[in-house]
């Protein structure tokens, strides 16, 4: 997302779907929808608060969360 490549953060965030449980599930959902709608409305800056969000999700799948 850093490097404007949406696509690819929309492909590595879905991704994490298959290993993301409770919570943690509904927002990568969340983020791939507004990943999906930016890619799909050729809006390609990403605001900070959606990379912040990308990071945290990336954290708590790594480190297991479920909720």
């Amino acid at each position: 997302m850093k490097l404007g490549e949406l696509e690819t953060a929309y492909k590595y965030a879905s991704d994490l779907l298959h290993y993301a449980q409770g919570d943690v599930r509904n927002i990568t959902n969340e983020l791939c929808t507004q990943l999906e709608v930016r890619i799909d409305n050729g809006i390609y800056d990403v605001p900070e608060e959606l990379m912040k969000k990308a990071e945290i999700i990336a954290h708590k799948v790594g480190l297991g969360f479920r909720k």
